[in-house]
């Protein structure tokens, strides 16, 4: 495990953010504090994709009864494992385990390629919120005429982020013996971007009709 990972756990921080951590194939698929991740989400030596894996979510097969020793190597099965478990715990980290670039942005709350809604991380699930307005969608929604009306009836981007909470199952209460830590300093939350979006609203920034749709079936809470 990377020097300091539990320290930097402990202490609430993403030990990701902004740069590689090496899992050491998490742990050669064995035990430390990876075992209890490895345990809940299926994985094991001869199954890198555990409960995730396309044979057990479409047809129900245990993950303990699939094997792929025979078709990958052991070095990218652990690297597989590896990538589900720095997922997990760095979602907002910018380079991952295996040295490529996430396209996470820590500064806005997007959290990285390959979390997606519902997916689990040790601050909270990963849900879809809406984005801010740039300044020029703004203005071209402000604009009188059909210019106005067509960039207002263009769809509003969605961006993922974590809905930050405490204990999440299958881990109750702490995370592999820890605290539920908070979001790292600085990183703004589902919620913080719902008070942003409220924000917007009040400060008369024009919104696109399906904007006011929403509102009026109580689907932009």
């Amino acid at each position: 495990m990377a020097e300091n990972l539990g320290e930097e756990r402990a202490r609430g921080l993403s030990p990701g953010v902004g740069r590689q951590v090496d899992y050491s194939g998490v742990d050669r698929i064995a035990g430390g504090d990876t075992k209890d991740f490895l345990s809940a989400r299926g994985i094991t030596p001869d199954n890198p994709y555990g409960n995730q894996g396309f044979f057990t979510r479409v047809f129900g097969i245990p993950a303990d009864q699939i094997s792929y020793a025979n078709l990958q190597p052991r070095a990218r099965r652990e690297g597989i494992a590896a990538l589900a478990y720095d997922r997990y715990m760095n979602p907002y980290a910018r380079t991952n385990v295996l040295g490529g670039q996430t396209r996470a942005n820590p500064n806005i709350g997007q959290v990285r390629y390959g979390l997606g809604r519902g997916d689990q991380t040790q601050f909270g699930p990963v849900v879809g919120v809406d984005k801010l307005l740039s300044p020029g969608r703004a203005a071209m929604q402000s604009v009188p005429g059909i210019a106005g009306l067509l960039a207002s009836m263009a769809p509003r981007g969605q961006m993922n982020m974590i809905e930050e909470r405490a204990a999440q199952p299958p881990f109750t209460g702490n995370v592999f013996g820890a605290e539920i830590p908070t979001l790292p300093s600085g990183v703004p939350s589902a919620q913080d971007q719902r008070v942003r979006l409220g924000e917007e609203k009040r400060s008369g920034v024009m919104y696109s009709p399906l904007d006011f749709i929403k509102a009026a079936l109580g689907m932009d809470e």
